[in-house]
């Protein structure tokens, strides 16, 4: 029995340099998603952590982009360098709700890497994000922010309990 052979097979090239990855990586949109993956795992290698996440920035501050987004969360090591930290805080902000909590849990997987507060200080935590911290417990930095935040929500309900006697409870 012979196999058939695919007209539209596409050859995934194996690359030897940076520049020829390169190409791939600065405009995702223009080749098929297992090029792409290819070129993300050679910048992996090499740990051209800094040039993938700027291009994943530039490229989808807007939705779009998950199959590349979770494939490269699910396989980038935990930056070090604080030019990586920095874009990677950048991505956590992003508008773009898929890339921004992929960044959330990649934070928390790397939650011995980074200072949760440091990243965390202007992110609107919601009760999904809860659901991520709940399985992440056992993490020190996890535990340590988890204890700030309820200090806060406690002030901001004492704040609410204090405006519903002024204002609610007396109408």
């Amino acid at each position: 029995m012979a196999f058939k052979k695919v007209d539209n097979e596409i050859s995934i090239p194996r690359f030897k340099e940076f520049d020829e990855a390169r190409v791939y990586i600065e405009d995702f949109s223009d080749f098929d998603k297992n090029i792409v993956f290819s070129a993300i795992d050679y910048m992996l290698i090499h740990k051209e952590y800094y040039f993938l996440l700027k291009n994943i920035s530039l490229q989808f501050s807007k939705d779009g982009g998950e199959e590349i987004i979770d494939y490269l969360f699910s396989r980038l090591d935990c930056v070090k360098r604080n030019e990586d930290k920095e874009l990677i805080k950048n991505l956590l902000y992003s508008p773009n709700r898929f890339l921004s909590f992929k960044v959330f849990v990649y934070i928390l997987d790397c939650c011995d890497t980074y200072s949760l507060e440091n990243f965390f200080d202007r992110l609107k935590i919601t009760k999904d994000h809860m659901g991520i911290f709940l399985k992440h417990g056992e993490c020190e930095e996890v535990r340590k922010y988890i204890k700030s935040l309820k200090k806060d929500v406690s002030e901001i309900l004492k704040i609410i309990e204090e405006f519903e006697e002024v204002y609610i409870d007396t109408k």
